[in-house]
């Protein structure tokens, strides 16, 4: 076996861009000039979301001298009151991250977000953005985000935030590619982002609410989204059946659909096998139905499940989940893996 030092330069940066900064720098920084060398040209990764705060100094003093070399940053404010987004923001400016790809923010606040947030437009390689909030206050750096502002972001993960409506209004093309936004989304907030707004999206993932909108525009097409392969859909089970139905068959050229609901209704084999054949395209469909478990829903779950085409699910290789309370799956011969 070859000594460290014995390995090519290019081997070498390939082992260390899977450390973590400090700890590049802390075990070979300083051992002679051809790992300062090295350590001084790879691209390098900060996970702060594990971090105790006695641990935060350590970190901090290895990521000063090389903080645009930063690709990706995850920071997290733990469930135990730790503030290791505060003391970021407090040590450092997310803007002097020049070269930074990817960034994750989890279990965020107002004072956080208002730091960070407005200044990422600075970053011109920035790729990728996660954030996990509770913050109402998060709807306006939604479309600040998506905003043709960001024009390397590609994809952006809104976790954990549920409000009653956002504004699109003023957003003009978007260049994100994949979009998951757990907010609840009107039918009209919907079909605008579809109309136009995300020409180049390729995965969407949404939360939908009812509204007094009861079908859909004739001018919605695939040719709005022509990039869009895979859509899921949350809480489903509030939009009317003709909207919902007319939604998925206008959006024909998706490969992957899921659909998440709350209610049995959606345990109707008939209508999924009937919308499946009309999408020509679709190769993986994922139906996952979650229910309080009770006597009444398993003899009904029972039922819904026996009147499922088995021959027509295998042979798509589709999945059916039936989840009963605190997500106890139910076991089902049509359960089938892809």
């Amino acid at each position: 076996m070859p000594f460290l030092e014995e390995l090519a330069n290019e081997t070498l940066i390939h082992v260390l861009s899977y450390l973590q900064l400090y700890d590049v720098v802390h075990g070979f920084f300083g051992l002679n000039q051809r790992f300062d060398w090295i350590i001084g040209s790879i691209n390098l990764s900060i996970d702060l979301s594990t971090t105790c705060p006695g641990l935060f100094d350590y970190c901090v003093r290895y990521i000063t001298e090389f903080v645009e070399q930063v690709v990706y940053l995850k920071l997290c404010n733990t469930k135990f009151g730790s503030r290791e987004v505060d003391l970021f923001n407090h040590t450092f400016c997310i803007d002097q991250f020049i070269q930074l790809r990817s960034l994750i923010l989890m279990h965020t606040k107002d004072s956080d977000e208002v730091n960070i947030l407005p200044k990422l437009d600075k970053l011109p390689f920035l790729t990728y953005f996660r954030v996990q909030t509770q913050n109402k206050k998060m709807k306006c750096y939604v479309k600040y985000l998506l905003s043709n502002k960001m024009t390397s972001l590609k994809t952006c993960i809104f976790d954990k935030y549920r409000v009653d409506s956002t504004d699109f209004s003023g957003i003009t093309v978007s260049n994100v590619e994949h979009l998951k936004i757990c907010l609840l989304l009107s039918q009209s907030e919907l079909l605008m982002l579809l109309r136009g707004l995300l020409p180049k999206i390729k995965t969407l993932h949404v939360n939908v609410r009812p509204s007094s909108i009861a079908a859909i525009d004739a001018d919605i097409n695939g040719e709005h989204v022509p990039n869009l392969s895979s859509l899921t859909l949350e809480s489903v089970e509030d939009m009317p059946p003709v909207f919902f139905e007319t939604l998925i068959e206008k959006l024909f050229h998706i490969h992957r659909l899921r659909v998440l609901a709350y209610s049995i209704s959606f345990l109707d084999g008939q209508k999924w096998e009937n919308i499946s054949r009309k999408l020509p395209l679709l190769t993986h469909f994922e139906l996952s139905v979650s229910l309080y478990k009770s006597r009444s829903n398993v003899w009904q779950v029972k039922q819904r499940l026996a009147k499922f085409d088995k021959q027509f699910w295998n042979e798509t290789g589709h999945r059916l989940h039936c989840c009963l309370e605190a997500f106890a799956k139910f076991n089902s011969c049509l359960t089938t893996p892809k």
